[in-house]
C-alpha cells in the first residue's frame, strides 16, 4: 500500500456503498487519505461511461480508486445535491453552491483552487517542497517519492485525458492530478485540475471529459 505507516489516520465509511476511506486532518482541513472510488451506475445509470478505472482494470479501482470527468465529479446531474446542476462537460457553470458536494459522500465536497491553496500552505511556504511533503513514499519515477509527512499520501496513479478525436490512458508516474470544482472562465470546456509533482504543486486548465482523481474535504 501507498499510506504512510507511520501516520494515524481517520476512518470514514461511505453509506452508499459501505466502503471505508482512510482520513487525516492537516491544519484546519480534514481531507480523505484515499482517492474516491464511488460506482453505482445500476442504481444510477446516468454515472455510466463518466468514470474509469485506470486501465480499465479493477485491481486499479480497488488501489488507487477511480478516475472520474469533470461533469460526474460536479455530479451535474444532480443525484446528490443540486449544488452543481447543469455544470457538465462542455457547459459553463450559471450557478453553483458553496461548498460543492459533487459526487462526494454526504458531508464532504470537492475542494476549490482555493482549499487545494490552502492545503499546500499549511504544509509549506514553498509550492515545491509541499509538494515533496505531500506525496507517498512511494511509487515516484526513478524512486523521487516524496516523504508523506502529513499523510495526504498523494500517488501518481495516471489519467484518461482527452487530445482532439481520441481517448486513452497516460501512464504517469510524476504526476497526480486531482479535479477542482473551479472552471476556466474563458472556455467552458476546460475544468482546473491540481497537480502534485515530484519537485512542485500548480494547476492547469483540462478537458473536462478528461479522466483525474477526486480527493473529497470534509465540510
Amino acid at each position: 500500500r501507498y499510506l504512510n505507516p507511520d501516520i494515524q489516520y481517520g476512518e470514514f465509511v461511505d453509506p452508499r456503498d459501505k466502503k471505508v476511506y482512510k482520513t487525516v486532518q492537516i491544519g484546519v482541513q480534514t481531507w480523505m487519505a484515499e482517492n474516491l472510488n464511488y460506482e453505482d451506475s445500476t442504481a444510477y445509470p446516468e454515472l455510466q461511461n463518466h468514470s474509469w478505472c485506470y486501465n480499465n482494470d479493477p485491481k486499479n479501482c480497488e488501489i488507487f480508486g477511480r478516475l472520474y470527468d469533470w461533469g460526474l465529479a460536479m455530479d451535474s446531474a444532480a443525484i446528490f445535491s443540486d449544488d452543481a446542476k447543469g455544470c457538465g462537460n462542455g457547459v459553463k457553470c450559471t450557478e453553483l453552491s458553496y461548498p460543492t458536494r459533487g459526487i462526494c459522500p454526504e458531508g464532504w465536497h470537492l475542494p476549490d483552487t482555493t482549499e487545494w491553496r490552502t492545503l499546500i500552505f499549511q504544509v509549506s511556504n514553498d509550492a515545491s517542497v509541499a509538494g515533496y511533503k505531500l506525496a507517498s513514499r512511494v511509487g515516484w519515477f526513478e524512486e523521487a517519492n516524496g516523504t508523506d509527512d502529513y499523510g495526504f499520501s498523494a500517488y501518481p496513479v495516471g489519467d484518461k485525458y482527452r487530445d482532439y478525436d481520441f481517448s486513452e490512458f497516460a501512464p504517469d508516474n510524476r504526476t497526480a492530478f486531482f479535479w477542482s470544482i473551479t472552471e476556466n472562465t474563458r472556455d467552458k470546456q476546460l475544468g482546473y485540475s491540481f497537480r502534485i509533482f515530484y519537485g512542485g504543486t500548480g494547476y492547469t486548465g483540462d478537458f473536462k471529459d478528461s479522466g483525474f482523481s477526486i480527493r473529497c474535504i470534509k465540510n
